[in-house]
């Protein structure tokens, strides 16, 4: 009890506020009884994580821990997928509440902790209630974080959440208070693992290694003993074997996913910072918006967008200049995080990309924006702690002149490009920039609209009105600042207050919703729940609408496409193999596409959904007698696609299968089974040695035995390039084919044994503390 109210009255009124400001920011999606799901219709949680999430915890509701997925990319791992975020302790919203009430839910959850874990580390850093609870609220609302509710980023707000208190566990570690803050340590690494987006969980490993060495450097006394280090490898490396269950399988199916052996350059450099998006720190709108002016700029508003709000970023600079060596490194790392942001813009990503382990597996560098916008809302903090506690009367009236200075710097800029949209001034530097943007490709709108006089005068004059805005809010911190300089005391609270409201508005008008009928159509269900479920689609609308009509689709929106049928699929469309991606253009209909099982062609049109049935449907299982063993990649996809080559027949191996080759006669006879997502029973008859070619994807975690004889095991062998294949003599069959990833196994047993000795650690601390 004496705990509690310690730590409530140290943190209570700050994180009380926190709450009551999101509930009031999310009000309507709370209190008015609505069934809408906080996101866009056109993102991501509407294509993937509303499919992925009633999936995988409807079978976990069932009893199911679904490692397997087989509805999308005719089979792919579904735990083993870091995205499904099945184990992730918070995700359990979504076994008791609908669907739509548990990601609304999971998304208030995350941006509260977000703010309160950032408030813990200002607070606990010195600062006093107010400044924490403006820290909280400047990241919460950021340019790089509140965006991403309308990108429908579900796993990236909940991984985000647990950094800022990575960051306090590792200053409390640096300043010897070891234990307690080791252990909250691994706890918050092994949730943001869960959580299910490993390359913040990787770019949060890169920003700590930097902000302890800078704390080293510049703070000699921390290098006396090497406790802290051994703390901190203690906290990485416990949080790692707790989430190891996941970590382990989830590397085991990365392994086998296109992200395999690192991503192509020109894929691994896409949405890189644009530099030009350092002007969203004073002009989020810069660009465009989410709401109301389509967005034109480079890459994506969410993945660029840096605004912390004026007063915010006013704050931040007061603090740099009148800060501790803390204060100073906080300045560095956003210096640096700033330069990996801007990613294939500076020489240092080709560096990163070629030597730094794991810098080549993911893409969108951007996302380092999070860490400066980290790093600003905790200056921030820190600069309105200065102010209540020295109330310098001449740095305050400083402040006042550089924000007059700022306000009409933006007027003058306003001016420029009113009158440049007007043709009262030249108009070749604008009309350059938007061709600059346009031949970049990296913008996502048409690219003519770039070079009609109408689209010109439209982006410059939307840009003045951001500057002419900016103008106004920096007078208006210059007002503010004024009065505190004057009267101090209480007007403290006009500057909070101004800091709040401005990076609040910005966030508001990211918001949207959608309703779940608007994705799930009741004619293109109707028409799913009656096809043959034996025979896989081609949605080429919503593929990930085959987790809930449980009917596979032979593709899926989700980066966890397996590098093998990504390639063999690249490869039926006319595509190079070598740059498959979990990206194609579907374009025609290919022979070798039988293997998929693909049935039915869903073609959305203006009317409605045009549906193309195909005839020819290879089975799920077939028995063959013939084979070919061939090692090159690109010799099997060439033998496959010959004219005399018969897929119905033979198979292609990449090894020898442990039987003999005999000509038959008979045909003999294959059934299968399902008894779950993760395994199937295949009975086979035959009075030869032959091949049962399985039309799912092949992985290393499959494993089949015998159900009649105890012991008795099977080979899962690689065929025609990315399917099943097992070699059975002569006789009757029955057999268990079950996908059990050697990950998963060992994990599991790592996972339980670390959690075990965490709970001892607990223990053991508490027992010591009362001693």
């Amino acid at each position: 009890m004496k705990i509690f109210e310690k730590y409530a009255g140290k943190y209570g009124v700050a994180i009380t506020t926190i709450v009551i400001t999101v509930l009031i920011m999310f009000f309507e999606f709370f209190w008015k009884g609505t069934t809408c799901v906080v996101s866009s219709p056109h993102t991501d949680i509407a294509k993937q994580f509303i499919f992925f999430r009633e999936f995988g915890f409807g079978e976990l509701k069932g009893g199911n821990l679904v490692l397997w997925n087989p509805f999308l990319f005719s089979g792919s791992p579904f735990m083993g997928n870091f995205q499904s975020a099945l184990l992730y302790p918070l995700n359990f919203v979504f076994l008791i509440l609908p669907i739509e009430w548990s990601i609304n839910v999971s998304v208030f959850i995350h941006v509260v902790l977000l703010g309160v874990f950032m408030c813990l580390w200002v607070r606990e850093n010195g600062c006093g209630y107010l400044p924490a609870f403006l820290s909280g609220v400047l990241l919460m609302f950021s340019g790089a974080h509140f965006p991403h509710i309308y990108a429908g980023h579900l796993t990236n707000l909940c991984t985000m959440a647990w950094i800022p208190l990575i960051f306090l566990c590792l200053d409390k570690i640096l300043e010897r208070q070891l234990w307690k803050w080791v252990l909250a340590g691994m706890a918050a690494i092994a949730m943001q693992v869960l959580a299910g987006h490993p390359q913040y969980v990787y770019y949060t490993a890169i920003v700590s290694a930097l902000y302890v060495i800078l704390r080293l450097i510049f703070t000699p006394e921390l290098k006396k003993t090497l406790s802290p280090l051994a703390g901190i490898f203690l906290m990485f490396f416990g949080g790692t074997l707790l989430s190891a269950i996941q970590v382990m399988t989830g590397m085991e199916a990365s392994g086998e996913s296109v992200r395999a052996g690192g991503v192509a350059y020109d894929f691994a450099a896409m949405f890189s910072l644009p530099p030009e998006n350092l002007l969203t720190l004073i002009a989020p709108n810069m660009f465009g918006d989410l709401q109301f002016n389509q967005y034109w700029g480079r890459t994506y508003y969410w993945e660029t967008n840096m605004y912390v709000g004026i007063g915010g970023l006013t704050l931040a600079v007061y603090a740099l200049a009148n800060g501790s060596k803390r204060e100073h490194i906080i300045g560095i790392l956003i210096l640096i995080s700033t330069v990996l942001a801007l990613g294939a813009r500076t020489p240092l990503f080709d560096f990163l990309y070629h030597y730094f382990p794991g810098f080549n597996q993911f893409r969108g560098t951007a996302k380092f924006i999070f860490f400066v916008d980290m790093f600003l809302s905790y200056l921030a903090g820190c600069g309105l702690n200065v102010l209540i506690e020295k109330q310098g009367a001449e740095t305050d009236r400083r402040v006042v002149f550089l924000l007059i200075c700022c306000s009409l710097l933006a007027a003058f800029i306003a001016g420029v490009l009113y009158l440049t949209a007007n043709h009262v001034l030249p108009v070749g530097l604008w009309e350059s920039f938007l061709r600059f943007i346009a031949k970049s490709k990296e913008a996502y709108i048409p690219q003519e609209l770039y070079f009609q006089n109408w689209f010109f005068s439209l982006t410059s004059s939307f840009a003045a009105l951001q500057f002419v805005l900016a103008a106004i809010i920096f007078l208006f911190n210059a007002v503010v600042w004024n009065i505190y300089s004057r009267r101090k005391g209480m007007s403290v609270f006009l500057i909070l207050l101004l800091a709040v409201l401005d990076v609040s508005i910005v966030a508001g008008m990211t918001k949207a919703s959608f309703g779940i009928r608007e994705i799930l159509p009741g004619g293109l269900v109707k028409f799913l729940s009656q096809v043959d479920k034996e025979k896989r689609v081609l949605n080429l609308w919503r593929p990930n609408l085959a987790l809930t009509t449980r009917v596979g689709d032979i593709w899926g929106y989700d980066p966890g496409v397996p590098k093998r049928y990504a390639e063999f699929i690249a490869f039926t469309q006319g595509e190079n193999p070598n740059n498959a991606s979990q990206y194609v253009n579907f374009n025609r209909y290919h022979p070798l596409l039988k293997l998929t099982r693909l049935g039915y062609i869903l073609v959305p049109t203006e009317k409605g959904f045009k549906v193309h049935e195909i005839k020819d449907v290879m089975p799920r299982a077939v028995l063959v007698y013939d084979w070919l063993r061939l090692d090159e990649k690109e010799q099997i996809l060439r033998e496959m696609s010959k004219e005399d080559f018969d897929i119905s027949r033979t198979v292609i191996l990449e090894r020898e299968p442990n039987i003999e080759r005999q000509v038959c006669k008979s045909p003999g006879k294959v059934r299968t089974e399902i008894l779950d997502t993760d395994t199937m029973v295949v009975e086979v008859e035959t009075v030869c040695p032959g091949i049962v070619l399985i039309t799912d994807n092949y992985s290393k975690g499959w494993k089949a035995r015998s159900l009649l004889f105890h012991g008795d095991r099977y080979e899962v062998l690689r065929a025609d390039y990315t399917f099943m294949a097992i070699p059975v003599g002569s006789g009757n069959h029955r057999i268990r084919l079950e996908y059990v990833p050697t990950g998963y196994i060992v994990g599991k047993w790592i996972s339980f044994g670390a959690l075990v000795l965490y709970i001892l650690l607990w223990g053991w601390y508490f027992s010591i503390r009362k001693m």
